[in-house]
């Protein structure tokens, strides 16, 4: 359901419905224990959608509640896979905005927060930050008649999150921000780009991913990925 405000502004509401079906899971420790059940989830949304008429701006802004009927799970625990079906929720909001001041240069800013947790036991769902997001710019300007130059920049971040079904099992991981800049010069027909690509350039650190270590009692972590710099050449024909 939709009901327009104003010629660039827009109220709605919408409900949806999703299933996946049940399977096997190609990771699982024990195969008489492979087996999960089809899934089903329930959205209900509502928001505004809001640009002007040059489209130079534009913002989204939406509310959201999601209920997930046996979500099915895949998680090491340090011992084992383990496969199982779950209860989650999920609710929250997003915003997605940006702005284009002058003809090169684009402004931009998403944001999530969503507080999923399992019916079941009132936890919160593993590799589920509250708080997602990124802002940035994109510039594109004329080199020559048929050279572009293209400067792009962003900041990612995330929260906190848990990493096993049991948060106290493993370690939290902390929340996470990086700097990320692109430079690049490319044909302006977009038939060949040179660009030089960093990732996470103040070299921050966190755990990706962690779970009890058997038998010993520590903990073993995976690390984000840290400082990286690439050149990407490519070519279309």
């Amino acid at each position: 359901v939709q009901y327009d405000l104003m010629p660039n502004v827009m109220l709605y509401a919408s409900y949806g419905k999703g299933t996946k079906s049940g399977g096997f899971a190609s990771s699982a420790t024990f195969l008489e224990k492979s087996e999960y059940s089809n899934e089903t989830a329930r959205t209900i949304e509502a928001g505004v959608k809001a640009r002007d008429a040059d489209r130079r701006w534009l913002f989204n802004l939406s509310q959201f509640n999601t209920d997930v009927d046996n979500f099915q799970v895949v998680t090491f625990d340090g011992q084992a896979f383990n496969i199982f079906n779950t209860d989650l929720r999920s609710k929250g909001f997003e915003l997605e905005a940006n702005w284009r001041p002058v003809d090169a240069l684009r402004l931009f800013l998403t944001n999530t927060y969503a507080d999923a947790k399992d019916r079941r036991t009132g936890q919160a769902i593993p590799l589920a930050p509250k708080w997602t997001g990124s802002g940035g710019f994109n510039v594109r300007q004329n080199l020559t008649s048929g050279v572009d130059l293209l400067v792009d920049g962003s900041i990612d971040y995330r929260s906190s999150r848990t990493y096993q079904q049991d948060p106290t099992a493993s370690l939290i991981g902390n929340a996470f921000t990086t700097y990320n800049l692109s430079l690049a010069v490319a044909d302006t027909a977009e038939r060949w780009e040179v660009r030089l690509i960093g990732r996470n350039l103040s070299d921050k650190r966190a755990v990706a991913f962690s779970f009890p270590t058997p038998i010993i009692g520590t903990q073993s972590a995976i690390a984000e990925r840290p400082r990286t710099v690439a050149l990407q050449v490519s070519l279309k024909r």
